[in-house]
């Protein structure tokens, strides 16, 4: 699953010192029980081997640290290779559990501001229409981002 992890040997010092956003803790209580930010290369290490075993909270932690260490976050630039692991992580984070809410709704701001990939609103609609429909914690956000849009 993904692509391989060349770009860096080691994490950062920025990869290691990630803490997860208040939205996260507060959303996704399950993710902090499930994984913890790593704070060493062996932790880091220990969180990439939970991925590689088909956990979807370590493959969502890891798009999140590699997201933060990335370009992903500037519009119009080439994407990085922190940035496409980033999305690799994200997209097998949806592979692992289709209706995982958090992949769902950064997979759709994604789409929607085409940061990493190219704009794709279709793609955006679909997910934050499927966010709305398992009516979770995201369903506010989702209605909320989705203005402007027209569900059926």
């Amino acid at each position: 699953m993904g692509c391989q992890e060349t770009y860096k040997e080691r994490p950062s010092y920025r990869m290691l010192d990630y803490k997860l956003p208040k939205k996260e803790i507060i959303y996704q209580s399950d993710l902090n029980i499930s994984v913890k930010e790593p704070r060493t290369i062996q932790h880091f290490n220990q969180l990439k081997d939970k991925a590689r075993k088909g956990d979807v909270y370590s493959h969502y932690l890891l798009y999140l640290i590699y997201f933060d260490d990335s370009n992903c976050s500037v519009k119009k630039r080439v994407p990085d290779e922190n940035c496409l692991l980033a999305i690799n992580y994200l997209n097998n984070s949806i592979e692992l559990q289709p209706d995982f809410e958090p992949a769902l709704y950064h997979l759709a701001i994604l789409n929607k501001v085409g940061i990493g990939m190219d704009v794709n609103l279709e793609n955006s609609i679909r997910y934050y229409q499927k966010i709305i429909d398992l009516n979770g914690r995201y369903r506010g956000d989702a209605i909320g981002f989705s203005s402007g849009y027209l569900f059926v």
